[in-house]
């Protein structure tokens, strides 16, 4: 066997044992609209997406940090991130229900 062929077959069995990209996890609210992506990382970091894929942090053993890598929560809180998605949508008034007077 060549060096070359060798090395192609070497590098077919490592791409299909352990794949390179881990496949996001979609989040939803209740209308099964998406929200937010959760990305979990092979070295132990779970990514954290907004529904147009702009990364909003990630969180690790050491905490949970914004995209500029500001720490936002001493504990591992993914979910905590996605509070800040520009994909959640405002609340709509219920039907019947009287405004509130804000003067």
């Amino acid at each position: 066997m060549t060096a070359r062929l060798l090395a192609v077959a070497c590098a077919t069995v490592l791409l299909s044992a352990s794949p390179c990209v881990a496949a996001a996890t979609a989040v939803r609210d209740a209308q099964q609209r998406v929200i937010g992506y959760v990305d979990a990382q092979p070295d132990g970091r779970v990514l954290v997406r907004d529904c147009q894929q702009r990364l909003l942090g990630w969180s690790d053993a050491r905490g949970t940090y914004d995209a500029t890598g500001v720490k936002v929560y001493a504990s591992p809180v993914p979910e905590l991130l996605l509070s800040g998605s520009r994909c959640i949508s405002t609340p709509r008034p219920i039907p019947g229900a009287s405004p509130r007077n804000t003067g």
